[in-house]
């Protein structure tokens, strides 16, 4: 996932993409190349991801399968090896 977000920035402020040109290379095209359909995309099924990016596209908050797991820059859930 880090490496998604960071071709994103590379994609949006070194190439200049239009974010909305370069979302789908990041969201919903790997999801799909992955055989992930309940990922990558809005719609009813879908597992509910999504996130908050600020205006040099860091992550601001961050949705997984409905719950809040991070919220203004801050992580709300450790993972299992995490303390």
């Amino acid at each position: 996932v880090a490496a998604l977000h960071r071709e994103l920035q590379a994609m949006v402020g070194e190439y200049g993409f239009a974010l909305e040109e370069a979302l789908p290379f990041v969201t919903s095209q790997v999801a799909d190349g992955l055989d992930l359909p309940r990922k990558g995309h809005i719609r009813p099924g879908a597992d509910a991801d999504l996130l908050l990016l600020d205006e040099q596209l860091g992550l601001e908050w961050v949705m997984a399968r409905g719950r809040m797991m991070v919220q203004q820059g801050v992580a709300l859930v450790k993972g299992t090896y995490e303390e």
